[in-house]
């Protein structure tokens, strides 16, 4: 577990320095961050990634998107609530996801896809 939480800091400073800072200083960020990446991670597992898709194609969108390493990922907070959003690195309609997650037990209370 200590080692899925590193990892997750990790790709937190790596991405934008601003986000990561904000991240660290506001409680439970990294927490939320964790289940929603955990939860989002499992589901795209489960897709299946055809080995050579042709560039442009169907398969290569769903290769694309079955990566979690395609992603761009988002924090913020209101409220009683925090919200992660994954948003694929390349612009495209759909494949996106926004967990809401509550601040005291860090369940996810809503999963939005995107269209």
């Amino acid at each position: 577990m200590w080692i899925i939480r590193s990892l997750l800091v990790l790709m937190l400073l790596m991405s934008a320095a601003a986000f990561a800072e904000d991240a660290v200083q506001r409680p439970g960020a990294v927490r939320a961050l964790e289940v929603a990446y955990q939860h989002f991670a499992a589901e795209l597992a489960q897709r299946p990634a055809p080995l050579k898709p042709r560039p442009g194609s169907q398969e290569a969108t769903a290769a694309f998107l079955s990566s979690i390493h395609n992603y761009h990922i988002t924090i913020t907070e209101s409220g009683e609530t925090f919200e992660v959003y994954f948003a694929p690195k390349q612009k495209m309609l759909g494949g996106d996801r926004t967990y809401q997650l509550d601040k005291q037990d860090f369940r996810i209370l809503n999963v939005v896809r995107g269209q």
